[in-house]
């Protein structure tokens, strides 16, 4: 929108500015003035934009691991955009693994870059041979994850190595789930039906004994969007 609205401007400005009308002259200072307007809007969201790729890979890594992380700069990109406009269109929402991560980037939290090198007697989150990790979570009294998994504690899998400690969760969250460890393991943005991150993977069937427990939780999405819909 602002580079359309960019364009507009720019183009009613060329037409401006051959005329000599006093009405014209007048309004070729407001098409000048809302001009830097959208400027500087748009160096304030490019920097927002860098902030939110950096803090995707920076905080909580060494050098040494920086030096040898591959980026996915395009990736960051999207799926920032895509949440934000998921978000400010009302929408519900389900993050899971990476999407809870950048969910709470997208509204002012921070990431840890890997969860060993910023937390070193932290439990084992990662996958090895390809095999889950796997934890319990203690569950937030009346939360959308306690109505769904019926627990306050629940068995999960674990296959990541960044993670968010309770100070790098955006204040918009209410946290729901923690490891015991104190890895935030889930988040429900306070002021929405249905905006909800989840660290671990509840759709994968392999791991059958959080997969088989969770389609309360996909249920419950699915329905938020209906009820999204149907108010549209």
């Amino acid at each position: 929108p602002l580079e359309r609205r960019r364009i507009q401007l720019e183009i009613e400005r060329q037409a401006l500015s051959k005329e000599s009308d006093p009405a014209c002259t007048e309004r070729l200072g407001e098409v000048d003035r809302e001009l830097g307007n959208l400027r500087e809007e748009s160096e304030t969201k490019k920097a927002q934009w860098n902030r939110e790729k950096e803090i995707i890979r920076r905080i909580g890594e060494t050098q040494e691991r920086l030096d040898k992380i591959k980026t996915e700069e395009n990736r960051d990109e999207i799926e920032l955009r895509l949440i934000k406009d998921a978000l400010a269109a009302g929408k519900p929402f389900l993050g899971i693994c990476r999407g809870f991560q950048v969910l709470n980037i997208v509204v002012g939290g921070y990431l840890i870059g890997d969860i060993l090198t910023y937390k070193p007697d932290a439990l084992v989150h990662y996958a090895t041979d390809g095999v889950s990790g796997a934890h319990d979570v203690a569950v937030a009294t009346g939360s959308i994850i306690e109505r769904c998994y019926g627990s306050r504690r629940v068995r999960v899998n674990s296959r990541h190595h960044q993670g968010i400690v309770t100070e790098f969760v955006s204040d918009r969250f209410r946290v729901t789930a923690v490891a015991p460890d104190g890895i935030v393991e889930a988040v429900e943005l306070k002021d929405a039906p249905f905006v909800v991150g989840v660290q671990w993977h509840p759709e994968k069937q392999a791991d059958e004994w959080i997969n088989s427990i969770s389609k309360p939780l996909f249920q419950a999405f699915v329905d938020a969007c209906a009820q999204w819909g149907q108010k549209r």
